[in-house]
């Protein structure tokens, strides 16, 4: 019975951490969305629309919101320079493992 039990709790983490992973994985391609739609536009207004993303995306959810913005404003040089490198969003994301 313990043994089942050990089963199923790994199981379900292996699912969460899955589902989490896919999570921080679809939130990175969109992020790389909006950089590419807006930087050699208008590369203040990316911030902007960055860090609003960040808050309607984790406001809820105590200090994510700022540490999306932390994330931002340590990797946008980087993964700018990546896109202007023919990197694509998927390789970009699993380079900064949000993605597998």
């Amino acid at each position: 019975m313990v043994m089942a039990r050990s089963l199923v709790f790994c199981a379900l983490f292996a699912l969460a951490t899955a589902a989490n992973r896919n999570l921080f994985c679809f939130n990175c391609y969109e992020m790389i969305d909006i950089i590419e739609q807006t930087w050699l536009i208008d590369e203040p207004a990316t911030k902007t629309r960055l860090d609003n993303w960040c808050d309607a995306v984790y406001g809820h959810l105590g200090d994510m919101a700022a540490q999306c913005k932390k994330w931002i404003d340590d990797d946008l040089e980087n993964i700018v320079d990546k896109l202007n490198n023919g990197w694509s969003a998927e390789a970009i994301c699993k380079d900064l493992h949000l993605c597998d």
